[in-house]
């Protein structure tokens, strides 16, 4: 966009971005060295654009008018930079083709070599050219021709001629066979035979010899002028250079035998040239050249070697059988074959035989179904002489290349150069502002959604959009099984792969970039997909995707990048892209990876059976996963309200003591909690509180303890599994990590009374069902809390109702600021028991830093606090078998329960939800799973940080271990019963029955 006072593409007013003076300074800077003008691709650049970057910038304009249009409504100040050098550099392009096309017009010599003066009058803006013919000794020049300005003035009385010898400018130009460009050389070398005989005034020069045909070099052309600030720049260089390539074609085309032959490539030439300039695509002009050159030069093919950005590597370009550019070749180390040499050295090379010649390497220098017999190799040159790429024309047919065939590819190879550089700074721009839009749709993605899903489609979009491949394909890492499990993919999304297989297996192991340029080449590449589909895999790119642990939690494939191999900035480009969605995939790739475990188990059938909906019964739908689709009942039915009353029967704090031998016992993790009754183990719960000196310390009145701690009791239901004594165990799991682990210092006093009281009563009132239950079928529990962790409001609520009575109020003597602070304590830790925050927990637990620092604050106690009631709360797998086993078969049971009601209510029931808890297999499957993606990750990160909870996790491991023996004797006995019941052999003891 122009700023004010603006006027368009190359207008004389400001454009918002300074003055005009340094615009034009700025656009001059980068015509004279485009190098500079490259727009970098790093993040660190594009992070400051990212909400200025909406729309596409146009590829291609069909007029002028409209490119410029285009590039005036850019808002990246560095893209209208760019383009405008590109337009200025075209400009002159432009100018360039029209009088050199003025040149051919001429069939006699003298006008040739006139016209020819004239053009580079125009194009350098010089004051004086002239020409100056060799004598037939090549020992003197002599002026043939000279214009000052506009003014002929070689009408002179005496001939000016001076020795070849005596100036080194000219002698330079002309042995050399090389344009001389007298401002890069030092004054002293200036000839002054042509100074003093010629009475010259120049202060800069720029000297090019005149070829003629066959007779070889002839004279030189002279431009000069007065203008001491004047420097002839590398460019414009390039331009004399291929400006006397056309006179010298022309020149030869007057001469006699063969004119119309050698008018015609010329022409052809032209045309190519023309087509060549129109591009603004670096493939379309390699396209260009490598379909038109066989034509114009009469050989089998030609191959163009394009240079890499790093100057490492070349890219083969060559038509296959079906007329289409495509590579063929990826990564050939610059300075192989001759193409190597020719892309390092930059000279011309013509081979007669290639047999003979030890630079030849056939591995570079024979493309794929030819025979290399001889060839001319060039190198493409940039406006300020960078290499960009390497042109190779093979097999003369009829033949050997000449210096005829050597001109007209020199003039292809110059015009081409100014192009493929103009068009890189064009795609510069393009890819600048694609990865500006790329990199704002990734991070909004991340910061908007919660669904992973969502941020791993805008990875894989972004992908496809930057690099163009055929294929993408995203893996996530199941740290558990030690696999992969494709996320995203058009072939085959779901397929597992072992660690250390394949290219994204191996990604996985070493956690470092893999590009591999040619697939097939690769052991480690698997070709099964490809056999199978009929796709063809060339090059690969291959990214592990990081948390920010460093820890590979993914793996991002793109496959078959048009036009040559993956570069390192598509590899650093996408690298900063997977940074941003790391930790965003972290936090979910356990959640993922059980649901991937769980549906395998269900599609193979057998004890896997029922597993996936009884997780789902477990966790909710709100974790993520796919559940029953409990439809809603016409009926409503409201969840039944326990009275409040309170029955004050026990008394307990006015005949209990404190009692060391209890509070030994439970400290153990083998505490048998099934050996004793509801009363008495309310009794020991007031032995866990007195144990901490809350009692004393808080003024809580004995009578009032006890009878909280009965109403409690008498509050939870009598569930399978949800009651009381499950209410307890989480307490004794708190008390336990609280009186004999260093989590204990971590906390205040206040914070201790709240933590014990939210891990008694985090389930007061459960129904039996859970929280999918109630919002499937629209309980009006479900409609007061908005369908947002249903049960675990209504537990906190519930505890606080039974605290608000006056004889259960245990907090009674505390200030209004010591019960604010206990609210905030127990409400968060309560909420935290709903498992859709279990994965986010998780993730948040592996980079919790234990420090001194963390108690002093709030929000780290906080989540400490959460985190240990919520692991209490599933950590049925951390103590020992015998309990281990009886709270697993308590829950499969609560969830039949859950099958009966909804049969009872109408509510459609799912098979799977019928799972007799009887079925020993499918309960042990649903332990693994549980232990595995979610109980285990949580510990064993607990464990971590404070080692005396490691254990748990032992147990656990030995936990696992039964349930996966329990499994194998119970299928095991079914195969045998199948066995003796199709044999009539007898009969074997029940696979339902407890192993």
């Amino acid at each position: 966009m122009m700023g004010n006072g603006g006027n368009g593409l190359l207008g004389n007013g400001g454009n918002g971005n300074g003055s005009t003076s340094n615009r034009r300074m700025m656009i001059t800077s980068i015509s004279a060295s485009p190098s500079a003008a490259y727009v970098p691709g790093t993040i660190s650049t594009l992070r400051p654009f990212l909400e200025k970057q909406e729309e596409d910038l146009p590829y291609l304009c069909n007029s002028e008018d409209e490119f410029v249009q285009r590039m005036e409504s850019l808002s990246y100040p560095r893209q209208r930079v760019v383009l405008r050098a590109l337009y200025q550099q075209a400009q002159q392009l432009k100018r360039f083709t029209g009088l050199v096309g003025g040149i051919s017009n001429f069939s006699e010599r003298d006008a040739v070599i006139k016209s020819a003066l004239q053009s580079l009058q125009t194009l350098l803006g010089v004051e004086r050219v002239a020409f100056y013919a060799l004598d037939s000794e090549k020992q003197y020049l002599i002026e043939k021709m000279s214009f000052q300005g506009e003014l002929n003035i070689t009408d002179r009385n005496d001939e000016v001629r001076f020795p070849l010898s005596e100036d080194l400018v000219f002698s330079r130009a002309i042995e050399g066979n090389e344009v001389v460009n007298n401002s890069k050389v030092m004054s002293e070398f200036r000839g002054k035979a042509i100074i003093d005989i010629c009475d010259l005034t120049d202060n800069m020069c720029i000297v090019a010899p005149l070829h003629e045909g066959d007779v070889g070099i002839t004279g030189a052309i002279y431009a000069g002028t007065e203008d001491t600030d004047r420097v002839f720049s590398a460019a414009e260089e390039q331009l004399v250079k291929a400006l006397m390539a056309v006179t010298a074609g022309q020149l030869k085309k007057i001469q006699g035998p063969g004119v119309n032959e050698t008018f015609r490539k010329q022409q052809y030439m032209r045309r190519l040239s023309s087509s060549v300039s129109r591009e603004i695509q670096t493939h379309k002009v390699i396209e260009k050249i490598v379909e038109s050159l066989p034509a114009l030069l009469e050989a089998d093919t030609v191959t163009v070697y394009i240079i890499s950005r790093d100057r490492r590597h070349l890219t083969a370009l060559q038509q296959n059988d079906k007329k289409k550019t495509e590579t063929i070749s990826a990564l050939i180390p610059i300075g192989r074959g001759i193409a190597g040499r020719v892309a390092v050295a930059g000279d011309v090379v013509k081979i007669q035989d290639v047999s003979m010649d030890h630079r030849f390497d056939p591995n570079v220098d024979q493309p794929f179904g030819v025979k290399t017999k001889n060839l001319i190799c060039m190198p493409i040159v940039d406006p300020s002489g960078i290499i960009l790429a390497v042109v190779e024309v093979i097999n003369k047919q009829n033949g050997f290349f000449t210096d005829e065939d050597e001109t007209f590819l020199q003039g292809i190879c110059i015009e081409a150069g100014a192009v493929i550089r103009n068009s890189q700074l064009y795609e510069d721009a393009v890819k600048a502002h694609r990865q500006t839009a790329a990199l704002c749709r990734i991070v909004k993605a991340v910061s908007n959604q919660e669904n992973l899903d969502e941020v791993i489609a805008a990875m894989v979009q972004v992908t496809y959009e930057c690099l163009n491949v055929d294929r993408v394909s995203l893996f996530l890492v199941d740290d558990v099984k030690r696999e992969l499990f494709m996320k995203v993919s058009k072939d085959s999304a779901g397929v597992r792969l072992p660690f250390g297989q394949g290219i994204a297996g191996t990604v996985a192991v070493i956690g470092e970039i893999l590009n591999i340029p040619d697939a097939y080449a690769d052991h480690r590449f698997n070709r099964a997909v490809d056999i199978k589909t009929g796709f063809v895999t060339r090059n690969i790119l291959c990214i592990p995707i990081k948390d920010h642990n460093n820890k590979v939690v993914a793996v991002l494939q793109a496959i078959n990048k048009p036009h040559g191999p993956f570069t390192t900035e598509d590899e650093e480009l996408i690298s900063a892209f997977t940074a941003e969605v790391g930790s965003a995939i972290s936090k979910q790739s356990l959640q993922q990876a059980l649901i991937q475990a769980v549906t395998q188990d269900e599609s193979s059938g057998g004890a896997g059976g029922g597993v996936k909906s009884m997780l789902n019964q477990f966790i909710g739908s709100e974790s993520g996963m796919d559940t029953l689709d409990l439809a809603i009942s016409p009926k409503r039915s409201t969840l039944f309200a326990r009275s409040s009353s309170v029955k004050n029967e026990l008394l307990l704090a006015k005949s209990l003591k404190l009692d060391s031998s209890d509070i030994q016992m439970l400290k153990g993790w083998d505490f048998d909690i099934f050996a004793y009754s509801s009363q008495e183990l309310c009794a020991f719960s007031f032995d866990m509180f007195r144990h901490f000196d809350l009692i004393d310390m808080y003024k809580i009145e004995p009578a009032i303890m006890g009878s909280f701690l009965s109403t409690v009791c008498e509050n939870y239901r009598d569930n399978p599994y949800h009651n009381f004594k499950h209410g307890f165990s989480v307490l004794q799991a708190i008390f336990i990590l609280l009186a004999t682990t260093e989590i204990g210092s971590f906390f205040q006093s206040l914070e201790l009374l709240g933590l014990l009281v939210a891990s008694l009563c985090h389930d007061l009132d459960h129904p039996g069902f859970n929280n999918d239950y109630f919002v499937k079928s629209y309980k009006p529990l479900a409609i007061m809390y908005n369908d947002m962790s249903v049960l675990e409001n209504h537990h906190a609520a519930m505890c606080f109702q039974i605290i608000k009575n006056d004889d259960t109020n245990i907090f009674c003597n505390l200030t209004d600021p010591q019960f604010k602070e206990v609210r905030r304590t127990m409400i968060p830790a309560i909420l935290a028991t709903d498992m859709k925050h279990h994965f986010d927990m998780t993730s948040t637990l592996k980079q919790f830093k234990r420090s001194e620092a963390t108690k002093e604050k709030k929000e780290d106690r906080q989540f400490l606090a959460n985190t240990i009631v919520h692991a209490a709360d599933i950590g049925n797998p951390v103590l020992p078998i015998d309990a281990c086993r009886k709270w697993a078969f308590l829950v499969v049971q609560e969830f039949w329960s859950q099958a009966k009601k909804e049969e009872d209510e109408g509510l459609p029931v799912a098979p799977t939800m019928q799972c007799n808890p009887e079925d020993e297999a499918a309960v042990a499957q649903l332990q693994m799973n549980f232990i595995d993606y979610v109980v285990s990750p949580l510990w064993t990160a607990l464990a971590g940080i404070f080692p005396d909870v490691q254990s748990c996790c032992d147990q656990m491991k030995a936990n696992r271990e039964y349930w996966s023996e329990c499994k194998t004797k119970v299928l095991a006995l079914r195969q045998a019963e199948a066995e003796a019941a199709a044999t009539g052999t007898g009969t074997v003891k029940t696979a339902d029955s407890k192993t």
